[in-house]
């Protein structure tokens, strides 16, 4: 007689073909209703935001949202600036090693 185990299995048994395709479509389609009722809420979040904007101007706060978009945009570009030249280096790292045709080499013997 075989002795049950109390530990899960490692790999659970999975339905035949057509039922663990139907399983998986049901799930994806319970994620994909999930997301569309987030989505749907914050669209309605946002008209009720822009309807409380239209309706009482004075109290959207101009100088805040100028502030944000220098702290969230302009102060942003040095690391941009320093993201985009060490990416650049690296690509011209890999044309220059590259040894197929596609990649054009621009060195000073070849101009």
């Amino acid at each position: 007689m075989p002795r049950p185990t109390l530990l899960p299995q490692v790999r659970p048994e999975e339905p035949p073909g057509p039922l663990r395709i139907l399983a998986e479509l049901g799930e994806w389609v319970s994620e994909a209703g999930r997301t569309l009722v987030g989505l749907v809420g914050f669209f309605g979040s946002v008209l009720i935001a822009f309807a409380a904007i239209i309706r009482w101007p004075k109290r959207f706060r101009l100088n805040a949202v100028i502030q944000r978009f220098d702290l969230v945009g302009v102060r942003a570009l040095g690391i941009i600036g320093l993201m985009s030249f060490l990416i650049g280096i690296v690509i011209g790292q890999q044309a220059r090693s590259s040894s197929s045709n596609s990649v054009p080499r621009f060195t000073p013997s070849t101009w």
